[in-house]
């Protein structure tokens, strides 16, 4: 299976922008692939969709800071 995976932390209304900025690029070229979004603890207050994304899945982070346990999530989804 071919998709995408982003890590997400949101923590201000830039940075909510730049995960919807990321998917919207993604699916001007890839409209049919799935994309998984590893959310890293976002702010609540801060985190809202663009729009109704289609083929997007946003599984919670266990850890905080999880981009640091990048060999975890590449041995979850068979990433080498």
């Amino acid at each position: 299976m071919v998709g995408f995976i982003i890590t997400r932390h949101v923590i201000s209304p830039e940075t909510n922008r730049y995960w919807n900025h990321c998917v919207k690029l993604i699916r001007t070229f890839y409209s049919a692939y799935p994309i998984v979004i590893i959310d890293d603890n976002s702010n609540p207050a801060f985190l809202k969709a663009d729009h109704e994304y289609k083929n997007l899945t946003v599984i919670q982070s266990n850890y905080i800071r999880s981009e640091e346990h990048t060999s975890e999530l590449q041995s979850r989804f068979g990433i080498s």
